[in-house]
């Protein structure tokens, strides 16, 4: 499925990115503000100091005043990220360690080995699929399609001399899948054909 958006009663916004789903109460706590999320999800969160929210997650909570935050913990990847475009939250493991996070920093962690770190990033790449837009700078090519098998519900197949091929480029998410995958056929050297009604073959341009 595609994104959605939810704007709870005290003004704070969520973005839900496709494959993801979170759960929340009717009315949120006297003390606290609480949501549980698995996937991708972006926040834009009112301010409050007496209530801070706090976003759960199988193996980490992010705890938050108010700001805006991007969170990708899909259970099946072992890749998740918290980015922070303003304000400050705090991320706290299952071992009770703590980091706090600063504008413009992503926290790294690795869902099989439990590793983690922080560094420093551009954070457009990583939110722009709120607003419908997917950029890449010299991107493997396995890792778009990833992407946009999540986002549209379809499967792709290819051999192994996709491994090698980077590509970059911008794809306008809100556009026919046909479209996409014109655009995605201008910026690597493949062709893309439809196999049955769900599934694509990615073959290399000779």
């Amino acid at each position: 499925g595609k994104r959605s958006t939810i704007t709870f009663k005290d003004g704070t916004k969520v973005w839900i990115n496709s494959g993801s789903r979170i759960m929340y109460p009717v009315n949120f706590g006297k003390d606290k503000r609480e949501i549980y999320a698995e996937g991708e999800i972006y926040l834009d969160v009112t301010h409050d100091v007496s209530r801070p929210f706090i976003v759960k997650t199988k193996k980490m909570d992010i705890k938050v005043l108010g700001t805006e935050f991007n969170i990708t913990a899909y259970e099946n990847e072992s890749d998740w990220q918290v980015i922070l475009v303003n304000g400050k939250v705090e991320i706290q493991m299952q071992d009770n360690k703590k980091n706090v996070l600063l504008p413009n920093q992503m926290f790294s962690y690795d869902n099989q080995t439990s590793k983690n770190h922080i560094s420093r990033i551009d954070v457009y790449d990583y939110i722009a699929w709120k607003d419908g837009y997917y950029p890449f700078h010299n991107q493997q090519l396995s890792v778009v399609l990833h992407k946009l098998s999540k986002y549209y519900g379809v499967k792709f197949k290819w051999d192994d001399t996709i491994k090698n091929l980077s590509c970059s480029g911008k794809l306008d998410l809100k556009d026919d899948f046909k479209e996409v995958l014109i655009a995605l056929e201008r910026t690597a050297p493949i062709t893309i054909e439809k196999t049955t009604e769900n599934l694509y073959t990615i073959n290399v341009k000779p």
